[in-house]
C-alpha cells in the first residue's frame, strides 16, 4: 500500500515525519494519515514528496497516472 511504501522510503532516509514535512513543505499531520492509509495525498502533494525524497513517483508503485488537456485524456 501507498502508506507503508512511503513510509518505507521515508526511514530509509533516516528522516522522521517533521523532516519529511519541512523538505516538502508539507504537514506532518497529513504525512501521518497518508502512512496510515487513511488519506491519499492529491497529485500535487505526490510531486512534493517525490522532490523531496528524491525519487521518482514509481517508486510508490501501482499508480496509473492519466494526463488531461482540454477535458480530454492526452
Amino acid at each position: 500500500m501507498f502508506g507503508s511504501k512511503l513510509r518505507d522510503i521515508r526511514t530509509s532516509k533516516g528522516w522522521n515525519r517533521q523532516k519529511l514535512a519541512a523538505e516538502s513543505g508539507l504537514c506532518p499531520d497529513r504525512i501521518a494519515r497518508w502512512e496510515d492509509n487513511t488519506q491519499v495525498p492529491s497529485w500535487d502533494a505526490m510531486l512534493n514528496l517525490c522532490l523531496a525524497l528524491d525519487v521518482e513517483c514509481a517508486a510508490f508503485g501501482g499508480f496509473d497516472i492519466v494526463c488531461w488537456q482540454g477535458g480530454t485524456a492526452a
